[in-house]
């Protein structure tokens, strides 16, 4: 765990910043970056610092529409450029004995998230259940060429197991325009899964979600 200690803004040479998260308008540099690590509140910076984005959550519009076939989903209300923050994945965090009782429960029908961003083991030991607790990002809907994707963010801790999750613009995202995210496992990945067909109607559509 480390904090940094610039008074004078975060630079380059700011141990939580030094790879470069944002710009100077706050938009992720880079997309394919593993992780985002935040100032936190024993960093000696002050709440304007630029490398506060996610803490200080987004100033998207959102409108909760209703769509044939998958339900209630959630557009944009304003244009959102490619590297804006959109929203925070929250909700109960459970452990991996309660996220398996929950999934059979629920059967499939969950709202669960894996905290294993940076996990390497086989199973994550944390999720987060959006199901009952949780904000806007509940009604965000799947599509296989989604606008948004999702980072590991750390704030008051440098802890893999339990990291913040982020949803980002993945490309300019038109107000108007549903907000997804692709939160179905590939076929690759799929073995021994159960499958639903997909509705998110892109042309990319890989036709089934596994869970």
């Amino acid at each position: 765990m480390f904090w940094c200690e610039c008074t004078n803004g975060c630079g380059s040479d700011c141990e939580c910043a030094e790879r470069g998260n944002y710009d100077e308008k706050g938009l992720l540099k880079d997309e394919d970056c593993a992780r985002i690590i935040e100032c936190g509140t024993h960093c000696k910076c002050d709440e304007s610092c630029a490398n506060r984005v996610v803490q200080r959550g987004g100033n998207a519009r959102f409108e909760i529409r209703r769509f044939a076939h998958k339900g209630w989903g959630v557009v944009a209300r304003q244009r959102a450029v490619k590297g804006a923050f959109v929203a925070e994945y929250v909700g109960e965090v459970i452990s991996y004995d309660e996220v398996e009782r929950r999934g059979l429960e629920d059967r499939g029908l969950t709202y669960l998230f894996d905290l294993d961003k940076e996990f390497t083991g086989d199973f994550s030991d944390f999720s987060i259940d959006a199901k009952s607790r949780g904000n806007i990002s509940h009604f965000f809907n799947h599509s296989c060429d989604p606008n948004m994707s999702a980072y590991a963010v750390y704030v008051e801790h440098r802890d893999p197991r339990l990291h913040r999750l982020a949803l980002f613009a993945s490309r300019d995202i038109a107000a108007g325009e549903e907000l997804t995210f692709d939160y179905s496992p590939s076929v690759a990945e799929a073995t021994g899964l159960k499958a639903d067909p997909c509705h998110c109607g892109s042309d990319k559509c890989r036709k089934f979600m596994y869970y």
